[in-house]
């Protein structure tokens, strides 16, 4: 294929984000186009009357099939113009799939894996999901879990494993001289968990995001380098999932960012599930179990946050790579 022309599909109707599924779309999206050496069109969603029915019914009976099902049914691009569709989540692949014609080629940036997230427990989607993962040309899936998780269900796609890791040019802020929390955008660490940490390590917390009584307030910052900025003053960052359930869901994007950002990282519970473990990561119950796990690295914490982020700019690499490859094979280069 030459003269490639692309478009991204997404079930968003904005970018507008400094880390989550946002940041993963559009990184991939913007690299992609690199190696492919083209402008790629993007389609924020468009809603029909009918997918604006099932959002309004989903909105009086509480239905996840209902909140779900209407992506199936949002307005769609003139794919005969394309020869490469990028699908940007599993809401978006199941709205396209079936418009794909097999001279087309067609890319999927996976998040979580369906079953899991958000299709759990609605039986009708998890079965379309599989059949329209069927028709994928390129998997970009987050986790070797889920590499594994979507291989069984469709083991003839071509898959790469690109880790929720997104580098950003910033320059670093001076480190704190008094030990420093890091939160981002949580609903689970809360005045009381801040004061523990103030009382047992003397410790300050920063919040990013979202206010916490006894916290430093940070809002949500402009942009993504600003973003890794504000977090290198810290010396942990505080990883929750904020899915509360104990699966994956693909890989939590914090994480990566303190490693990138220079931290060590406290993952509760099994919000480190999906990737090996971080040179310098450690999980916890609770906040205590949490103050426990900090005093024993307490004279290497800035070492910690730089193996951390050596190892993360290394894995990034290699996925580049990895997607590089993929990306040309795919397009006959």
């Amino acid at each position: 294929m030459s003269g490639n022309k692309a478009v991204l599909i997404t079930w968003r109707d904005n970018f507008s984000d400094f880390s989550g599924g946002v940041t993963r779309t559009v990184h991939l999206a913007g690299l992609i186009s690199k190696f492919l050496g083209v402008k790629i069109d993007i389609w924020f969603r468009r809603d029909t009357p009918r997918s604006l029915l099932l959002a309004g019914l989903k909105m009086i009976t509480g239905s996840a099939y209902l909140r779900e099902a209407r992506f199936k049914y949002v307005a769609l691009p003139d794919l005969s113009r394309y020869d490469i569709v990028i699908v940007d989540y599993i809401r978006s692949l199941i709205s396209v799939y079936k418009h794909i014609r097999n001279n087309k080629k067609l890319i999927y940036i996976s998040h979580d894996y369906y079953k899991e997230l958000p299709y759990n427990g609605i039986t009708s989607l998890q079965k379309e999901a599989k059949k329209a993962l069927s028709k994928v040309s390129l998997a970009v899936v987050v986790s070797r879990r889920d590499y594994y998780l979507h291989k069984q269900e469709a083991p003839d796609v071509e898959y790469v494993v690109f880790p929720n890791i997104y580098p950003e040019e910033f320059k670093p802020e001076p480190r704190r001289g008094k030990l420093t929390f890091v939160t981002v955008k949580t609903t689970h660490v809360d005045q009381e968990f801040v004061k523990a940490l103030a009382a047992a390590l003397g410790a300050d917390t920063i919040a990013i995001g979202k206010k916490i009584a006894g916290a430093e307030y940070v809002p949500n910052v402009a942009t993504r380098s600003e973003y890794l900025a504000t977090l290198s003053q810290g010396h942990i960052g505080i990883n929750y999932s904020n899915t509360g359930n104990y699966y994956s869901t693909g890989s939590n994007v914090k994480r990566y960012d303190y490693a990138l950002a220079g931290l060590a990282v406290a993952n509760h519970a099994l919000s480190t599930t999906g990737d090996p473990l971080l040179p310098c990561e450690f999980t916890f119950v609770d906040v205590y179990d949490l103050v426990a796990k900090t005093e024993a690295l307490l004279d290497r914490v800035d070492q910690c946050g730089k193996q951390n982020r050596e190892y993360a700019l290394r894995k990034y690499e290699e996925a580049y790579r990895e997607l590089e490859r993929k990306i040309l094979e795919l397009a006959g280069r």
